[in-house]
């Protein structure tokens, strides 16, 4: 199995057992929100041709 699937596999089953049994979650809302926002600094960096600090 391809592992970017697997891992989001991973990840919607897990999302789905703390629905159903109020269980931990793999990785926090807080996290996500920080991979966007690095990831979206890497495209402006590229874009505007200068690091951008956070």
């Amino acid at each position: 199995m391809d592992p970017v699937a697997y891992f989001f596999t991973l990840q919607i089953e897990n999302f789905t057992q703390a629905l159903l049994q109020k269980g931990p979650l793999i990785s926090s809302g807080e996290e996500g929100r920080e991979t966007v926002k690095l990831i979206e600094g890497m495209y402006r960096s590229q874009r505007e041709g200068k690091p951008v600090r956070y």
